[in-house]
């Protein structure tokens, strides 16, 4: 391995199957991050897509004082 002793997170999503129920970590952790950005918030296209997302990035943008949003298309 290359890296030892490195602290991570795992974020899944996954659909309702089965009788399991949907798991939705990856867009709670990327709503938490917009939430608690304090410069800069810096995004690829790929997440432009959700709704949920982009309604919390026009809520920072909406600040007076606000980040600086960066969107990479």
């Amino acid at each position: 391995p290359d890296f030892h002793d490195v602290p991570v997170g795992i974020a899944r999503t996954e659909p309702a199957h089965g009788g399991r129920a949907e798991v939705r970590e990856n867009e709670r952790l990327h709503l938490e991050a917009i939430r608690l950005a304090k410069r800069l918030i810096y995004m690829e296209n790929q997440y432009f897509t959700s709704p949920v997302i982009a309604a919390a990035l026009a809520e920072r943008l909406a600040e007076p004082d606000g980040p600086e949003v960066v969107l990479v298309s």
